[in-house]
């Protein structure tokens, strides 16, 4: 439960220094919980039942358990707001847990607040305290009520016979605001955006940038890291403990990209990112992208880097979003010495940087399961079949391009028991060869390139028709990317989940 996890300060939270501005920032409305609140309010979430929430359609993009911990995060604050007694705290929490169980889909659903209204009894028919009629039907007339207009309020509150009037009229504005409060999610151009004027308490309205930074942690993780301290035990192993009071500088957040190698996926999800010499000493099959002699160090970017101007070339462009990538906690990055100190860095067995890359960073020897957090993947890159890849985004040295091109070929023998005739490869692989050594000795650069790009693209093709036949037969269907990868991911992670992110990207945790 992620809301646990940002109330317990595992997240980065903004600080609002501004003290003309009224509004409260999410970091005062966490301490306001944990400090007034926080027993009662741990419990209301240890005692949810998952199975009666809304699935949503949208990996709980837009309704399902994230919305309603938001709701119940928003619905628990109005309550200390408006010094609600145990027995009207309980109904307005439990409405907020429920209040879309009887949805049916992601969108217009006019009936949903009455559909869950109905579901209520069967979800609280344990509970003694709804064993009172005056409460059944005060949460089930504030959920009934929760997604209709004003005017029906009369209506729904005579339907179930409710006597106290203005103690339900209450409940059941806490519960709109709370719910309305969350649809901020939503784009400002859609019709089901937040419209402030509708929000009743004078509270709710000074929630609202509060509520933006909340769904932003939800929607992009990825860039609102934990505050973890990692302490390696040796080559093999890791222990992550969690403490609230590190400074965040004492780790970092960072990204590595794989390309399209599936096969590095599922070996990454066994053992972890390691260096060349790593996979080498543990006799892991890899292959190289480029020439290196680096081969103690990992190549990251920081997560810091994310839309950070460079006068330089992009690594996360080149090789973060053109495939398969892993968002990892690590320890504090090395940062490679300049080409010029090429010498020295050799010497002290430090990374060295041809200044290509101005957010190219490094970790050494190796980045532990326990330390990745997600697999991730450009959503336009997910639908894309595996025969329309590019599995050679790498130096187009001959060396590296046959490497690569046996690399896919006994994988796909031995991971995948797919035995092709490889004759077509060696033959293009040869020709390639002969083809950069004459250019050399011409010195003919544009011969080079033009020649080696149409060679390679031939090889390119032949290994995609091989991985796109060979991955559909072990799917049992029409292979696309997003569903190799889920099945992989699947096999090493019984336990992993799908979401999206605010920046265009499918992450899938691992953990």
């Amino acid at each position: 439960m992620m809301l646990k996890d940002i109330i317990n300060e595992k997240f980065v939270l903004n600080r609002n220094v501004n003290e003309q501005d009224d509004s409260y920032d999410l970091y005062r409305l966490v301490e306001l919980t944990k400090t007034t609140n926080y027993e009662r309010f741990c419990d209301v979430l240890n005692r949810i039942q998952l199975k009666h929430l809304y699935k949503s359609k949208t990996g709980n993009l837009i309704h399902g358990q994230n919305h309603v911990e938001r709701v119940l995060f928003y619905s628990n604050l109005l309550a200390i707001f408006n010094h609600l007694n145990d027995t009207d705290y309980k109904i307005l929490m439990d409405a907020a847990a429920y209040h879309d169980s009887g949805r049916t889909n992601d969108y217009d659903d006019n009936f949903h607040g009455y559909q869950s209204a109905i579901l209520l009894e069967a979800i609280l028919k344990k509970d003694l305290f709804y064993q009172q009629e005056e409460n059944m039907n005060l949460i089930k007339a504030i959920v009934d009520f929760h997604c209709k207009e004003d005017s029906q309020l009369e209506s729904i509150l005579q339907y179930y016979k409710i006597t106290d009037k203005q103690r339900a009229k209450k409940l059941a504005f806490l519960l709109k605001d709370a719910d309305a409060l969350d649809r901020v999610r939503f784009l400002s151009s859609e019709k089901w955006y937040l419209d402030e004027k509708l929000l009743r308490n004078t509270q709710s309205r000074f929630m609202i940038n509060a509520a933006k930074e909340l769904v932003g942690i939800y929607q992009n993780p990825i860039i609102n890291h934990y505050k973890k301290i990692i302490e390696v035990i040796d080559d093999d192993h890791t222990k992550i403990k969690v403490d609230p009071t590190v400074d965040e500088k004492n780790v970092e957040g960072c990204f590595h990209g794989i390309g399209w190698d599936f096969f590095k996926l599922d070996s990454i999800l066994k053992y972890g990112i390691l260096s060349p010499k790593k996979c080498k000493g543990n006799e892991i099959q890899t292959c190289r992208n480029f020439l290196s002699p680096m081969n103690n160090y990992i190549y990251v970017i920081a997560d810091f880097a994310l839309g950070k101007e460079t006068n330089s070339a992009s690594a996360i462009d080149n090789f973060i979003h053109q495939g398969i990538s892993f968002y990892s906690i690590v320890p504090k990055l090395v940062e490679g010495l300049p080409y010029t100190q090429k010498e020295e860095a050799i010497e002290q067995g430090l990374p060295y940087t041809k200044g290509e890359y101005a957010d190219e960073s490094f970790v050494k020897e190796n980045i532990p399961i326990q330390c990745i957090e997600y697999v991730l993947l450009d959503e336009d890159k997910a639908k894309l079949k595996l025969d329309q890849l590019d599995y050679f985004n790498c130096n187009r040295s001959s060396k590296i391009i046959k490497e690569k091109a046996e690399y896919y070929l006994q994988n796909l023998k031995e991971k995948l028991g797919y035995d092709v005739n490889d004759q077509e490869i060696k033959t293009l692989t040869a020709i390639y060869d002969d083809v950069v050594i004459a250019s050399n000795e011409k010195k003919d650069a544009e011969s080079l390139n033009r020649n080696t790009t149409f060679i390679k693209d031939a090889i390119n093709q032949r290994i995609g028709e091989y991985m796109q036949e060979a991955y559909s037969h072990q799917l049992g269907e029409e292979a696309n990317v997003g569903k190799v990868i889920e099945y992989i991911v699947g096999k090493r992670r019984e336990n992993y989940k799908v979401m999206q992110a605010a920046n265009a990207e499918v992450l899938i945790k691992v953990k």
